[in-house]
């Protein structure tokens, strides 16, 4: 899933052609926050060297340095993915789903319930001899076809066959609860990288771009290691602009409206 792409209050998809009842508003997401001590400053290195990297590419798949004359009229190049598509360092999570939670009351009841789950011995259920103290996030994968995607992501490491049992689990109580809406496409544990829907390119859809290469390159890339998932996460939709005291934007993040351990 890719869930994080939705912004607060973004409908869950449009139903005008198929005449349905128009679908609830996306309020609030369930998540694995992966923003730890030990993770921040690898993801902000890795995203730094990626971002680096992607000021040279460009969407004519033209070398940086590209001597051949521009025609009489011609628009100027574009970069292959906009800067802003580059999700900050702060919002970076595991999607386990979404939620319309359009009352305080319903809020209220996601949490509480939130807080009643025993992740210790779903953890124990589903780990057995693998070890969640130390997690890795690597490579890099796209949502639709590699040569017209919107959405590049990271995932995790080789260890993860617990952590994803684990995920599952949380997923389909909050979904048999009727607080996360039901997806049919696979569950696959996703680190949003990239999405254009954040470029503010005014377009009605998310603008899409060849990763072809960018797949290639990337693939064995390790974007942190040795960090401990810390947390199941409510959050709401929308990540906020975080400021120092002068004012200036220093970075984005979700709200948190509750947590638990994950690792107790």
């Amino acid at each position: 899933m890719h869930k994080s792409r939705y912004k607060r209050g973004q409908s869950s998809g449009s139903s005008k052609k198929s005449g349905l009842p128009k679908r609830p508003p996306l309020t609030h997401f369930l998540c694995l926050p992966l923003v730890t001590e030990i993770s921040r400053p690898q993801l902000e290195a890795s995203l730094f060297q990626f971002q680096e990297s992607l000021s040279t590419k460009f969407a004519d798949g033209l070398p940086a340095v590209n001597d051949a004359p521009r025609k009489v009229g011609q628009a100027p190049r574009t970069l292959l993915i906009p800067p802003r598509a580059i999700r900050p360092v702060g919002t970076i999570h595991f999607t386990l789903g979404v939620m319309s939670l359009e009352t305080g009351s319903r809020v209220q009841e996601a949490v509480e319930f939130l807080k009643g789950l025993d992740v210790k011995t779903m953890v124990e259920e589903s780990v057995r001899n693998n070890d969640l103290s130390n997690m890795s996030l690597t490579s890099l994968h796209c949502m639709h076809e590699p040569k017209s995607t919107s959405v590049l992501y990271a995932g995790p490491g080789e260890e993860s066959n617990g952590l994803f049992q684990t995920a599952v689990s949380i997923q389909n109580l909050f979904i048999k609860q009727g607080y996360l809406i039901p997806d049919d496409r696979p569950f696959k544990l996703h680190a949003t990288i990239v999405n254009t829907i954040y470029s503010n390119t005014y377009q009605k859809r998310s603008p899409r771009f060849n990763a072809e290469g960018l797949l290639n390159e990337w693939k064995d890339f390790l974007w942190a290691k040795d960090f401990p998932i810390e947390k199941v996460a409510l959050c709401e939709m929308g990540a906020k602009k975080i400021r120092d005291a002068n004012g200036e934007i220093v970075g984005e993040e979700y709200e948190e409206i509750a947590s638990i351990p994950f690792l107790a």
